[in-house]
């Protein structure tokens, strides 16, 4: 999973998501996609499978970061 490619938008969706507590609207927002369709938008991001292993790789960091 660690050769995969995300865009920039991409990676700032997960970064968000993981930021304001999985609220997947919201991230997709403020990642820069539109307001429009946005619940729609997380939806489709959401079922990526590399942006599932990305927030997953995320989540791993902050228990890891934590338990230290």
């Amino acid at each position: 999973m660690a050769d995969v490619k995300l865009s920039i938008k991409e990676q700032m969706f997960c970064n968000e998501y993981l930021r304001n507590g999985g609220h997947g609207t919201n991230a997709v927002i403020a990642s820069g996609y539109s307001k429009n369709g946005a619940s729609v938008q997380a939806s489709r991001m959401l079922s990526k499978v590399k942006i599932q292993g990305e927030i997953e790789r995320q989540q791993g960091y902050a228990i890891l970061a934590s338990s230290i």
